[in-house]
């Protein structure tokens, strides 16, 4: 539970996903805020039921769901709120409807609306292990209408319009994650190459703009032997592995 706590963790902390939103909310919640699109499909099949049966299926979340109801955080009636908890306590990763449950079907009764959802993703993890990515590819392609070919396709438009540095932070994380979700799965990995592709040559270009930084260019041209030793503080901000990658982008960029 400890790894995949702290992959939620790691996705909690991205934006710029097309078909949904991801929040953190302590250590062992993520709340992923599903876009339902232009609506549901022509032959609506509910896509979750509640687990029926079973040891899980009495495993409340730490919030109930009638107290969250009051508090009115979720008003937008085209989306759908899930929340994936990875409780140390219960060893195994359950999702929940946080809202939306009229959209999805198969909830009857409020006194359903706190079990866990039956999810294909989740009911192999006494088999294997289970990625966080694999939980939100599942609930993305069930209920985004119409159903993303890549769940995690990249609001392209928004990351344009971010400073520079911000820009740069996010498009790492990004790539990192991204490139976790390339390599673990053949058939994901097709799907997700684009964005990731993406967001590699937007980082190349942020370090193309920094080598050429009238800051950082003279230290990079200079010879050895006539740069000044650096502080401690410019050392730890310029750490050598950073500076021969820059270093190799203005090569190929000449």
């Amino acid at each position: 539970m400890d790894s995949f706590a702290r992959e939620a963790f790691r996705l909690g902390a991205l934006r710029g996903f097309k078909h949904f939103e991801v929040e953190l909310r302590g250590r062992e919640e993520l709340l992923v805020t599903v876009h339902l699109g232009g609506g549901l499909r022509d032959s609506w099949v509910p896509p979750f039921a509640p687990l029926v049966g079973g040891e899980t299926e009495a495993l409340p979340p730490a919030s109930p769901c009638e107290r969250e109801d009051r508090s009115g955080q979720w008003n937008r009636s085209r989306d759908v709120v899930f929340l994936i908890g990875s409780y140390a306590h219960y060893a195994v990763p359950l999702v929940w409807v946080r809202a939306g449950h009229a959209l999805l079907g198969g909830f009857h009764h409020v006194g359903s609306n706190d079990t866990p959802l039956a999810l294909a993703s989740t009911e192999v993890w006494a088999e294997r292990t289970v990625c966080v990515w694999e939980v939100v590819a599942e609930l993305v392609t069930a209920v985004a209408c119409p159903a993303p070919s890549n769940p995690f396709e990249l609001d392209r438009d928004a990351l344009v319009g971010l400073a520079p540095v911000e820009s740069q932070l996010l498009s790492g994380a990004l790539a990192s994650y991204l490139r976790e979700v390339y390599i673990a799965s053949a058939s994901m990995g097709m799907q997700v190459e684009s964005d990731l592709m993406h967001v590699l040559e937007v980082q190349a270009g942020h370090v193309v703009s920094m080598v050429a930084s009238p800051h950082v260019l003279p230290l990079l041209t200079a010879p050895a032997s006539s740069l000044r030793r650096l502080s401690l503080a410019e050392q730890s901000s310029s750490p050598a592995f950073y500076r021969s990658f820059a270093k190799s982008a203005l090569g190929r960029q000449r």
